[in-house]
């Protein structure tokens, strides 16, 4: 129905509510001077559609509609002023028939009245109304579970006023010959055959070879790529730190969102501390008060909290701080406790802090401490309470300020609700016996729903929040250290290598290429750390992992970097050196080592993939995106951007798109990282009111959905309804690599192409069978256009860049 006519009922309808008596109406009067022009006047039904008092037995169906004769719903009409009770200032507007609804004891008769009529006339949905009150139900369901169904309730002239358009789009009788009722209603639109390209190789599964170099890389990878917690690579933890920095004004224009302090942070007066070259700000103002703290006759234990984001640095922090910092303090001594190995058993956990702590003891300080500790008669140390207690005892009475560690904290709150709590229980326990100066270290959604459920109400503990450092540094520092390492002694090398490798330049010049092509001067390198860090969504171990999967994966063109990278003098600016493309990048590590896309294997979601149990629509996930980025702005009771969940089911329902789809999307957004939820648990849709779109989020939306290098890897995890399209597509998955450069590109171009205009058939195919998307603010927009434009561009660009090589060469 065009706009116009949608609007010609609206004002019908307001008219006809204005003109109303005030006075309570007889059933008879209900229908003739409200249900009857609602039906006819607002919702287009001839009065041909309509029967009126259709014998059944027992009794008389109030409204029969029809379309071609065929009857499609009844209509149980009621009196004006025999009001249902029904949830009032609830934006829900979906339940269960059996739930809550049918407590109100007018509502359940009504319903199994219309349902017993249902039964009798033939009908599948069924409406009960005293004209200002709308019941929608589906009243038969096959093997008689329709109290298992749900209903669709308008509770007042104003609701229906306030969401005209989407009783308008449940109720007129051309959208119920649309088959309305059976998707808003019942949410189950008419299922649609999907194949994935994949679906049809005999192993989806497949993996490739790890490039030449990745044996001799793999050991270099591991000690200076990933967390720097042993004592070996104390000089790896000194070189690449990268210390919290207070920002200069361009910095804070430029920062990602990743960095800022969590939304409650003033409220539980979290703080941000800077750190200089030799001191860790104000979180070692605070560690030393707390030191003197325990210089008192009466020593105090404290408690420091430390939150960040996951992979932020807030162990490499703890480390850097104790083996660095304070490394020429010889008065501080430091266990810790790593709850990453802890037993998931909370009968366990008391036990495992104590055995953490005595080997640490015996790893780090017995050779120091034993000739002391005998002269006083502790020879020995046990893990338990008797025995710890003398040991902290003594080295308080020695002259020792005392610090104990817990490290992820939060390592098993959901696999047991409890087990935070104990953790917090055990640390307040250990600090006031043991007089420790006890760090904890957690994420800031496991604090967050800790103060909600009233752990740390009654603790008053100094709190600091650790930022994502800035990727650009941590990988430069990385990268230098590992030109260093390579640059030293051979011995070394082999010691921590393990290889006989005799021609480690080559793995110098491939470290070169990538440290000059990694850099924010470059427009292409500018790209890559975008990528990098917004997918990675600051996450730096996993940033750190996704440059080791580029470094080592047989995805990654090595030989072509090497032989470029060898021509290149030394002394040349970064620009001269060569520059890895970004698709080169992006494959390697939406891919790994893998030789398919799949997005259950990668962490890179698939935007366009479909859960036939909820949508037919590949564009969910974008509308899902779209409807949070146009909000980014606004404010809620909560904070600037954040969404209120139901507004979006109950703009979705305008649109046609089912609760359970919505549900579904942010679901599987929120676990890519994409959006978030006010409770700042991934897996928290249950217990969310609000949710915002992240940076990872807006990267998607506004980057990389229309990058041709993603695209190309799409197609492949894609679920498809075309046979035609499938064929096409699962044909050419495999790029004969015996083909010149230009005819591989050109093979992923036009399976690119044939995918792209697939999506672009299903979205212009949506609108027309669906008018009332272009209704909805979740659903009006059209993304197929600009993502086609962008492809031709992009395949423009890559064309012109090959031919250039093919000139030069």
């Amino acid at each position: 129905m065009p706009n116009s006519d949608i609007d010609k009922a609206f004002e019908r309808f307001r008219k006809l509510v204005e003109s109303l008596p005030q006075k309570a109406l007889s059933e008879s009067d209900s229908r003739a001077k409200i249900i009857d022009p609602i039906l006819k006047d607002c919702l287009g039904w001839d009065e041909g559609d309509i029967t009126r008092e259709e014998s059944v037995h027992p009794g008389f169906i109030d409204y029969v509609l029809r379309i071609d004769n065929r009857p499609i719903l009844i209509l149980e009409a009621k009196q004006v002023g025999s009001a249902f009770t029904v949830p009032l200032g609830s934006k829900k507007r979906r339940y269960k028939i059996s739930g809550s609804i049918s407590t109100d004891r007018k509502i359940k008769q009504s319903i199994d009245q219309a349902h017993k009529y249902s039964v009798e006339s033939g009908t599948t949905f069924a409406v009960i109304s005293n004209g200002q009150q709308f019941i929608i139900f589906e009243s038969f369901k096959h093997g008689g579970r329709w109290k298992d169904g749900f209903c669709v309730i308008f509770g007042s002239f104003e609701d229906i006023m306030s969401n005209f358009t989407l009783f308008h789009n449940i109720l007129s009788k051309e959208r119920v010959t649309e088959g309305s009722l059976r998707k808003y209603v019942s949410e189950e639109g008419l299922p649609l055959d999907f194949k994935r390209p994949l679906d049809f190789v005999h192993n989806e599964d497949a993996t490739c070879a790890r490039n030449f170099l990745a044996t001799h890389i793999t050991p270099i990878i591991s000690y200076i790529f990933k967390d720097l917690t042993a004592d070996s690579q104390i000089e790896i933890l000194r070189k690449c730190y990268v210390r919290q920095k207070q920002l200069t004004y361009t910095d804070a224009i430029m920062r990602s969102s990743f960095d800022k302090m969590p939304y409650y942070s003033e409220q539980f007066d979290i703080n941000w501390f800077k750190e200089s070259e030799t001191e860790s700000g104000e979180f070692q103002i605070s560690f030393d008060k707390c030191k003197e703290f325990l210089r008192t006759k009466t020593p105090i234990g404290s408690m420091i909290l430390l939150l960040g984001g996951i992979g932020s640095g807030k162990t490499t922090f703890v480390h850097h701080f104790f083996k660095v910092v304070m490394a020429d303090r010889d008065d501080i001594l430091w266990f810790y406790v790593d709850f990453g190995v802890s037993p998931p058993e909370l009968g366990k956990v008391e036990q495992f802090i104590y055995d953490s702590i005595i080997e640490h003891y015996e790893s780090r300080y017995k050779t120091k401490l034993q000739e002391y500790l005998k002269s006083v008669g502790l020879g020995s140390i046990r893990p338990n309470d008797e025995s710890l207690l003398a040991f902290f005892t003594m080295l308080r009475y020695k002259g020792y300020a005392v610090s104990i560690v817990l490290d992820n904290v939060d390592q098993h709150s959901y696999v047991s609700p409890q087990y935070q709590e104990r953790v917090f229980e055990l640390a307040q326990n250990l600090t006031h016996k043991f007089k420790t100066i006890t760090i904890l270290t957690l994420r800031e959604e496991s604090f967050f729903r800790s103060t909600r459920s009233g752990v740390l109400g009654a603790y008053h503990i100094p709190m600091f929040h650790i930022e994502s450092p800035n990727f650009e540094y941590l990988i430069r520092n990385r990268i230098n250290y590992t030109l260093e390492f390579l640059s030293g002694d051979q011995q070394e090398i082999l010691r921590i290598t393990r290889s006989p490798f005799g021609d480690w330049n080559r793995v110098k010049l491939f470290f070169i290429a990538i440290n000059h092509s990694i850099r924010q001067s470059r427009r292409v390198g500018a790209d890559i750390l975008k990528f990098i860090n917004d997918v990675s969504g600051g996450n730096m171990r996993q940033a750190l992992r996704f440059i080791s999967s580029f470094i080592t994966s047989g995805n990654t063109d090595v030989a072509e970097m090497i032989g470029i990278e060898s021509q290149v003098p030394p002394d040349s600016p970064p620009y001269a050196h060569y520059q890895i493309p970004l698709h080169h990048i992006m494959k390697s590590i939406i891919l790994e080592d893998k030789v398919y896309y799949t997005s259950s294997q990668s962490y890179v979601m698939n935007l366009f993939q479909v859960n036939p149990q909820h949508t037919n629509s590949h564009f969910i996930h974008l509308r899902v995106l779209d409807y949070l980025c146009k909000r980014t702005n606004y404010f809620t009771a909560l904070e600037k951007g954040f969404v209120d969940i139901d507004q979006i089911i109950e703009d979705a329902e305008v649109a046609g798109i089912s609760q359970r789809a919505i549900e579904d999307s942010l679901k599987k957004l929120a676990h890519f990282g994409l959006v978030e939820y006010d409770n700042q648990n991934k897996e928290g849709y249950d217990t969310a009111k609000y949710v915002k779109i992240t940076v990872t989020g807006l990267y998607y939306f506004e980057y990389l959905v229309t990058s041709f290098p993603y695209l190309d890897l799409a197609f492949m995890d894609t679920p498809i309804c075309d046979d035609k399209t499938v064929r096409e597509l699962r044909n050419r998955l495999d790029v004969d690599p015996t083909k010149s450069k230009k005819e591989r590109m050109e093979a992923r171009f036009e399976r690119t192409k044939i995918f792209l205009e697939y999506l672009k058939k299903m979205e212009e195919d949506e609108f027309k069978s669906t008018p009332s998307l272009s209704y909805s603010d979740i659903a009006r927009m059209q993304f197929m256009e600009s993502i086609l434009e962008k492809f031709d561009e992009q395949v423009a660009y890559i064309r012109q860049r090959i031919e250039r090589e093919r000139l030069c060469s």
